[in-house]
């Protein structure tokens, strides 16, 4: 029979080992919810430049536009991966051959459905920005 002391000692000793071992489950998720971050990071970046590369004749307004959609594609896809989230943006262009819809710039995509679409807008100009997303 145990003595209260060696019972205490022993739940101690189980109730830290289950601590770390739940710690290092915790620790590998976000690791690799970091990791797949950092992919979501260095595509969002890569097709950031080749959208730079071959849109570079175009006018800086418009290249503006088309840049600041990239941009905002791959901090979203950045921000679900980091979060666990299996949701995804991505651009029209990316699947019209390179022109965005005229209504759509980007989608949003959960196992390959498309959950919303959304307009992207940048401008210098306030208040033709609200004009804009009033009609």
């Amino acid at each position: 029979m145990q003595d209260k002391t060696t019972k205490s000692s022993s739940s101690s000793r189980l109730l830290k080992a289950a601590a770390v071992f739940g710690g290092s489950g915790a620790g590998a998720n976000t690791a690799q919810a970091e990791a797949a971050a950092s992919d979501a990071l260095s595509e969002g970046l890569k097709k950031l430049l080749d959208t730079a590369t071959k849109l570079s004749g175009m006018d800086p307004g418009q290249l503006k536009g088309f840049l600041f959609a990239r941009i905002n594609v791959a901090k979203f896809n950045v921000d679900a991966a980091r979060k666990g989230l299996d949701i995804r943006a991505r651009l029209t262009a990316d699947k019209l051959g390179g022109w965005n819809d005229p209504v759509v710039d980007i989608e949003l995509i959960q196992n390959r459905e498309v959950l919303e679409k959304v307009q992207s807008k940048a401008s210098d100009n306030p208040t033709w920005l609200a004009m804009v997303h009033r009609s």
